[in-house]
């Protein structure tokens, strides 16, 4: 089903573990391009989606993503452009890439403190490098994280498929 599966998508984050264990995402925002999929995940899985409307561009080697948050509330926007470069190949094991990109579990609030354990599985993100990154944004800032200084780690990538299983509450 398409519109609950096939939509562009930006996503707040941080890297976390459950007591040492479990290295896992913990998202602060997920915006969606698709109203429907971000009221499903936001209601049975408490996964802080939003509802954005986000235009993607492509010219040649040239990428630009554009997004601004309907609901809930904004303010909060993206406008993002840059050049990918070389092949794609996945993040060698050790590296800071592998870190970021290789997690197979998220959290996402339950009920009170508990937390919902949510195992995926995706093949590994084929990274390419991007050069010329030109971004401004205000989603880590609505979402009351402050705004990170220096330059950003930049990759790009065609995506994956994700496979979700089952969450647990822990």
């Amino acid at each position: 089903m398409p519109a609950l599966s096939d939509f562009h998508e930006i996503n707040v984050r941080t890297y976390v573990h459950l007591r040492g264990e479990d290295p896992a995402v913990l998202f602060f925002s997920l915006d969606a391009a698709s109203a429907l999929a971000a009221a499903l995940a936001r209601a049975s899985l408490r996964l802080p989606y939003c509802y954005a409307r986000i235009h993607r561009g492509e010219d040649g080697r040239h990428r630009s993503y554009q997004a601004a948050r309907v609901l809930p509330a904004g303010p909060a926007t993206l406008s993002a452009s840059w050049t990918i470069e070389g092949d794609a190949r996945p993040a060698g094991p050790g590296t800071l890439e592998h870190f970021l990109t290789e997690r197979y579990l998220l959290f996402s609030r339950a009920f009170g403190h508990r937390l919902f354990r949510i195992q995926v599985h995706h093949a590994p993100w084929p990274l390419r490098a991007v050069e010329d990154l030109e971004v401004s944004q205000t989603l880590s800032v609505a979402d009351g994280v402050p705004l990170l200084r220096g330059a950003p780690l930049s990759q790009w990538s065609e995506g994956v498929d994700v496979d979700f299983f089952a969450p647990t509450v822990v």
